[in-house]
């Protein structure tokens, strides 16, 4: 039998963690301080896992026993859990650190102070705790408004020892619990609060939220219930991040941590969903707070590792690519490239060449790492501790078959690492960039060995040095299936053929048998896959799996709507029996609308969906572009504000207003067609004989046709020929070459195929 409790589990932008614990009846708050003005790490991580500062150390509700428990109707801004005889309101507030809570009958409340904190009256009907630490002075405050309560404070106190206090609220009334800093004034704004109209207040959060999430959200053509599951994943992930752009694991005690890589996702994702919310934020949150590396055997340097942290965290070496996705991502949707250039692309820089110094096997031509997912190898430096808080954490190494494993040269570390050059090449001057293509280059030569054409099958794990000196080839999935999944789903540059049905047949093997994989690495993986070749229907078999879950409450996490982390989670499982759980919702939202809307490397390509109604508000470029999907037959045709675009399903940049924009499609395409590329497309232009494509392209390129055009030639912006390599994939057909700069591709139409 499980000893997993019951919880209810809530957040706030102002990083104020909200735990409802059903089985005592509790209300558990951790906070965080200066969300939104502090970007340093000992801040964004002040309440973690295993270290919190609690808000009143006890807030009771008598009479909430867990054997009436009946329900929860959740909502991540209003929540009620509900009793035969009480429903309890719980409302976190979007805009400070506080939450509100009534009920419908008549509640008592308990509190109970720190030791050593102060604990008085400010008024007539707010409770002021003053918590002292080295870090900070804090206060807490109950505040509680108009109504009939009758408060009670013990008269009997003795030094040093808690305060107790309770409080007899009357039906609905309201009460606003909030910390801040001592001088924030968290009495006064909490009393201010609960003397308000609620439901006014309610009316005014959920005004505040729409106006934040609405950007890329999607309407399901004939599916309430994904449309409805998409705006509770939206506010959630509203909730959950930060104002600093601080993401933690989960909500629950036992991933709240900012990790490098989660964060990425989640950010990366939603940015895919047209949804740029708190990136910003979290490129520098991310940047300011490099794992700085000081120990004998190591580089020398600051590296991104497993944690937002200078000082803690182990030394996971994929780090690199998350940090360079995430300044990537910025720079390709936002148009801004502060991420990516000056003092910070000199940090990515710094970062990679210490991961080349650790991790890169010059004799093999590939990177090979000390980890399988979290696991490390044997005899790593992060074995036997829990790097995440520091703790002894036993003898658990990478195994294979029994084998103990040295280092593992994987598929996810050398496709992610040949991206993070493949980035850092598209970002910087001239000779860098050639230096990094060039690194690439040989990467691949090295690493196309696992991807044999026309197997028809999965690649294999990648090379496993085993504690005996020999090197074993793992199957498919390997020591980490987590990680093969990102290896082929993640965005990469590699030219690995025969992609998209790798991903197909990668799909189709997840769900199959979906229980225990993770949310997001089904998600990842419908999010790479292009619909203009796969079954839209596979894809939304998955989403639909998804959402069926996420909507059912779980025994011990009751809350229908918040996604869990794995397919058929554990139920009571202390590690993986978790929800809300933010990278498998960021990753749901990007699966969802890659049914209509593309992401690719440089720019969007729209697809024929009849899943999708629209895609309203997806933020790119500084502009915002509202995505209609009516039926289609046959080859589509792109129409933007108005007007026919043919022979390309990537958006030309130049077509777009600088403000607001409506593009959908409609029957009547031509070839040949552009249907993706990994180039910026400035503009299309045809006359009856050639289509030209007018292009920006970041060293290797890759241009994807429905058909092989008639003809195609390739130049740079001085009119020379470029030399291209032309090959047939999944129906696809693929015309690759190597440039830098403006390109025009011309590509011939096919006699009786001519468009004005």
């Amino acid at each position: 039998m499980s000893t997993h409790p019951t919880q209810i589990l809530l957040h706030t932008p102002s990083a104020l963690r909200i735990e409802f614990l059903v089985n005592t009846g509790e209300l558990i708050l951790w906070w965080s301080p200066r969300a939104g003005t502090s970007f340093c790490a000992a801040d964004r991580n002040f309440s973690n896992r295993d270290d919190h500062l609690c808000v009143f150390e006890r807030i009771a509700f008598p009479g909430l026993t867990p054997g009436e428990f009946s329900s929860c109707t959740y909502d991540p801004y209003h929540c009620v859990v509900r009793y035969p005889h009480q429903h309890l309101h719980i409302a976190p507030s979007p805009d400070m650190a506080a939450v509100l809570v009534w009920a419908d009958y008549p509640q008592s409340v308990e509190f109970k102070t720190g030791r050593y904190d102060d604990a008085a009256m400010r008024g007539p009907s707010v409770l002021v705790a003053r918590h002292a630490e080295p870090s900070y002075a804090f206060e807490f405050a109950a505040a509680w408004g108009a109504g009939d309560a009758r408060f009670r404070m013990a008269p009997m106190r003795e030094q040093w020892r808690a305060a107790y206090a309770a409080l007899d609220l009357a039906a609905g009334q309201t009460l606003v619990i909030g910390a801040g800093i001592e001088g924030d004034d968290i009495a006064g704004r909490a009393s201010a609060l609960a003397c308000a109209d609620r439901d006014e207040t309610l009316r005014r959060h959920a005004a505040h939220v729409a106006a934040q999430t609405r950007a890329g959200r999607v309407e399901a053509a004939h599916a309430p219930e994904v449309t409805r599951l998409q705006d509770i994943t939206r506010a959630c992930l509203h909730s959950t991040i930060d104002d600093s752009g601080a993401l933690r694991a989960s909500v629950k005690a036992i991933y709240y941590l900012i990790w490098v890589r989660d964060a990425a996702f989640c950010f990366n994702y939603q940015a895919a969903a047209g949804w740029l919310h708190r990136h910003d934020a979290w490129c520098r949150l991310m940047m300011e707070n490099r794992l700085e590396l000081d120990e004998p055997g190591l580089p020398q340097g600051k590296v991104f590792g497993q944690l937002v942290s200078p000082t803690l965290g182990k030394f996971e070496e994929d780090g690199i690519y998350y940090a360079v996705w995430s300044a990537f991502t910025h720079w390709t949707q936002s148009g801004d490239n502060t991420w990516v250039s000056g003092r910070n692309l000199a940090m990515l820089k710094e970062s990679m060449a210490c991961i080349e110094e650790y991790i890169f096997d010059r004799k093999r031509g590939l990177f090979g790492s000390y980890f399988a997912d979290e696991t490390p190898a044997c005899g790593a430096r992060d074995q036997h501790w829990d790097y995440a808080i520091g703790k002894p954490g036993g003898p658990a190494h990478i195994s294979y078959r029994g084998a103990p494993v040295l280092r593992s040269y994987d598929i996810y570390c050398n496709l992610l690492m040949h991206a993070a050059w493949t980035m850092l090449a598209a970002v910087s001057e001239p000779a860098a960039a050639a230096e990094y293509e060039r690194k690439a280059r040989d990467l691949w030569k090295h690493l196309e060995q696992f991807f044999a054409p026309g197997d028809g099958g999965l690649p294999p794990y990648g090379d496993l040095l085993l504690d005996d000196g020999s090197t074993v080839r793992s199957e498919p999935f390997g020591p980490a299936r987590s990680v093969y999944v990102w290896a082929l789903s993640l965005p990469i540059f590699a030219p690995v053929p025969g992609i998209d049905g790798i991903r197909r047949r990668l799909l189709e093997h997840l769900l199959r048998q979906p229980g225990g994989h993770w949310v997001n690495g089904i998600c990842s993986v419908v999010a790479s896959l292009d619909t203009f070749v796969c079954p839209e229907q596979l894809l939304v078999d998955a989403i639909e799996l998804i959402t069926a879950q996420s909507m059912t409450p779980g025994a011990y996490l009751p809350m229908g709507g918040a996604m869990p982390e794995k397919c058929d989670a554990p139920q009571g499982n202390i590690y993986h029996d978790i929800r809300p759980q933010a990278f498998a919702q960021s990753s749901w939202l990007a699966a969802l609308a890659n049914l209509g809307v593309r992401r690719l490397h440089h720019g969007l390509a729209v697809r024929a969906t009849r899943y999708l109604k629209a895609v309203s508000e997806y933020a790119w470029q500084g502009r915002s572009i509202s995505f209609e999907f009516p039926g289609v037959n046959g080859l589509p045709l792109l129409v933007i504000n108005g007007a026919p675009c043919a022979h390309t399903l990537q958006l030309p940049e130049e077509m777009l207003d600088a403000a607001e924009n409506t593009v959908s499609l409609c029957s009547g395409g031509a070839p040949p067609c552009l249907v993706r590329s990994t180039a910026r497309l400035e503009r299309v232009a045809a006359d009856k004989h050639t289509v030209i494509y007018s292009m920006s392209a970041y060293g290797a390129t890759e241009l994807v046709f429905a058909a092989q055009p008639r003809s195609c030639d390739v130049s740079d912006a001085s009119g020379s020929p470029i030399v291209s390599s032309h090959a047939a994939h999944d129906g696809l057909h693929f015309i690759t070459f190597t440039a830098r700069g403006p390109v025009t591709v011309r590509a011939g139409i096919p006699a009786g195929d001519g468009s004005s």
